[in-house]
């Protein structure tokens, strides 16, 4: 029986990768609906992949859009995301989508029993657990591809996650000690060298797993690297260990989930060719990783916030709006220990107000004034 697949953004990095391997299993899954990812800028490559793909049905947010794509396909399209999802036969999401405002739309398939494939992390990290919360009440399969620290599936084979004593994740030492703006060109180029230094990355890690699996944060360690070669271990309590190297890509998580297949086990490396050293995490050469376990550790509003302020803390000094020498550190002191941010039991609208709220704050105090 062939699956109905639906995937959101499928004009965007991601999911051109999605339809690559879809394409190779055309007769166990047919991608029957698509949306228009608005951040993209490639109406005519999104026509083609309808024309190309025979794509019966679309959602795009954006009305001027519409005229173009009926006069060149046979599509029916939907402005109405609510309508989308009800109205198509899909039977899995595929969601390349990322930022605060995909949220609503996860969301939205999931009380439509949809099972979500997550292609990007950020929808978690905006929202804490409400999403692997709402998965969870409504008997929805959950599965987040962006990187493989972030799903256990495959390391509990026949064990539970109760079976589990230890997971260790893992960061890789950096010479450097802080990168400026203008050495890049390209903004994601940025923020990833920016994430792994300041150990954001390592941070939101911790937070995927723990909003996925509800693992106390004492069974977490970790562990610095001289070269990038595992990405997490899981120890259990009869003694076994699986580690997972960080070569694994998304194709590879594909293969696992909808092709079930293991190769997602093997090794990529040749050992005996490896010079790799391994020590403790000294958490405390790193205030800004410190601040994200304390964030952790007080839950509510605060991991969400951790992540939103460092996201736009990255746009923002790319763009050089920042006042002279200021840091991260000093604004994530000041937003996270003002109490009018804080809720201990946030819902989408409270971080949708959040997200607007903070940004105001942050603009208003730290950006350069404009005349």
């Amino acid at each position: 029986m062939i699956k109905n697949i639906g995937i959101l953004g499928i004009n965007n990095f991601l999911g051109l990768r999605s339809l690559e391997f879809f394409k190779k299993y055309s007769k166990k899954y047919k991608i029957s609906a698509v949306s228009f990812d608005n951040n993209c800028d490639n109406l005519d490559d999104f026509i083609q992949i309808l024309k190309d793909y025979s794509i019966e049905y679309i959602f795009v947010e954006d009305k001027s859009l519409i005229e173009k794509i009926e006069i060149e396909t046979n599509a029916t399209v939907y402005t109405d995301y609510s309508l989308f999802i009800k109205s198509v036969k899909i039977d899995e999401i595929v969601c390349a989508l990322s930022g605060i405002l995909s949220v609503k739309y996860i969301l939205s398939a999931i009380y439509e029993f949809k099972d979500i494939n997550l292609l990007n992390t950020s929808p978690l990290l905006y929202s804490g657990k409400i999403i692997p919360k709402e998965a969870k009440l409504k008997g929805v399969k959950l599965k987040v591809y962006s990187y493989p620290a972030y799903s256990l599936d495959w390391f509990l084979s026949n064990k539970n996650l109760s079976d589990i004593s230890k997971i260790s994740l893992f960061t890789t030492v950096y010479k450097e000690k802080d990168i400026y703006p203008k050495e890049y060109t390209v903004l994601l180029e940025y923020i990833k060298k920016f994430y792994s230094i300041n150990k954001i990355r390592l941070a939101s890690d911790l937070f995927i797993i723990n909003y996925m699996y509800d693992i106390p944060l004492e069974k977490f360690w970790f562990y610095e690297q001289s070269m990038r070669f595992i990405s997490v271990a899981v120890r259990f309590k009869d003694g076994s260990n699986v580690i997972h190297s960080a070569s694994k890509n998304i194709d590879s998580m594909f293969n696992f989930y909808f092709i079930k297949n293991r190769i997602i086990l093997e090794d990529d490396f040749q050992y005996e060719d490896i010079s790799l050293r391994i020590n403790k995490f000294n958490i405390n050469k790193y205030n800004i990783f410190k601040i994200s376990l304390d964030c952790l550790k007080k839950k509510g509003t605060l991991p969400i916030l951790f992540y939103l302020i460092c996201e736009f803390f990255c746009i923002s000094n790319f763009y050089n709006k920042f006042l002279k020498n200021t840091k991260l550190i000093n604004i994530l002191k000041d937003v996270l220990e003002n109490s009018e941010f804080y809720d201990p039991y946030p819902d989408l609208s409270t971080i949708y107000a959040l997200d607007k709220k903070v940004k105001e704050y942050i603009s208003n105090k730290y950006f350069k004034k404009t005349k």
